[in-house]
């Protein structure tokens, strides 16, 4: 949640977001908000893309604001895996979801199993997720100890996320407003992690934990299994099939315009080239002519 509302945010206050491509981008994001993670929409530079002086400077300078924002991390593992693993939001870092297989009641998705199956499975062979920034560290992010930051955001915290924009609204001196995206389905982290996906949470999350505000916590091995009604899993599928189906179609589209982008320069090219032949042509028979000239009048 905190990825997506930021970027937009940052967008609109540095005047750079493109509401044009965010409505007509050929991408297979759920939503023309969610087409902001694409540079065109966005406009903003990626602080890898930067050389490395000035990526020093903006770490170090006191015009630059640095910010993190972080999230406890149960919570986060749990949200990371019902938006890329459970509904399958649309995602090029995640190869594969067969191996994600749910766990059934009759028939019915139990959210907790699956998602203590799931943990066991990425800790077995992190290279199934670990292209996805989602399941990546906080703190490899952030680098506390390294980066000194100028705003550190607990995004659950009340008001947190407000403060920091009615910040940014007055230092780009514009009327920001927060806009929630990303709330998934709702459901407490707490009603659906087990002590078992707690402690590998804890394993895989470990640099998260450590010198962090956020503690290990106890979860009960006694509470009610959630586990979702026919028709709620049955829309579950659904919306899987939808979100495949957007993927093909927007894996197909950027295809045909790559093709017609290289077939426009090719022919730009080719019409140069024709251009700079008819043109050294003429300038050698201008110079030819001018040559004889001169060689007559001498």
């Amino acid at each position: 949640m905190a990825c997506t509302a930021l970027k937009f945010l940052i967008a609109q206050a540095e005047g750079s977001l493109n509401v044009h491509s965010m409505q007509t981008l050929a991408t297979a994001a759920v939503t023309p908000m969610h087409t902001i993670h694409n540079p065109i929409v966005s406009g903003l530079t990626l602080f890898r893309e930067l050389e490395a002086d000035e990526q020093q400077h903006i770490l170090q300078a006191d015009d630059w604001w640095r910010v993190g924002a972080i999230r406890n991390p149960y919570a986060r593992m749990y949200s990371s895996w019902e938006n890329r693993v459970l509904l399958r939001a649309p995602s090029l870092e995640i190869e594969t979801y067969e191996c994600f297989e749910d766990v059934l009641v009759d028939g019915c998705i139990d959210l907790g199993a699956s998602f203590s199956m799931f943990m066991q499975q990425v800790i077995d062979n992190p290279a199934l997720v670990n292209r996805d920034d989602h399941f990546k560290s906080q703190a490899e992010a952030i680098r506390p100890g390294v980066i000194s930051l100028t705003h550190v955001l607990q995004v659950e915290k009340e008001g947190a996320l407000q403060g920091f924009v009615q910040s940014l609204g007055e230092r780009a001196g514009k009327v920001l407003e927060l806009k929630k995206l990303n709330e998934g389905l709702r459901i407490n982290y707490k009603e659906v992690v087990t002590p078992h996906a707690a402690q590998l949470i804890e394993r895989w999350s470990e640099l998260d934990f450590v010198g962090s505000i956020y503690e290990h916590e106890q979860f009960s091995l006694s509470k009610t299994s959630v586990i979702l009604s026919e028709r709620e899993t049955k829309l579950i599928r659904y919306i899987r099939e939808v979100s495949g189906r957007l993927d093909v179609v927007a894996t197909e589209m950027q295809t045909k315009v790559s093709a017609l982008e290289h077939q426009v320069h090719d022919e730009w090219l080719a019409g140069l080239s024709r251009q700079g032949a008819r043109y050294g042509l003429k300038e050698i028979m201008r110079r030819l002519r001018g040559g004889l000239r001169g060689w007559c009048v001498s």
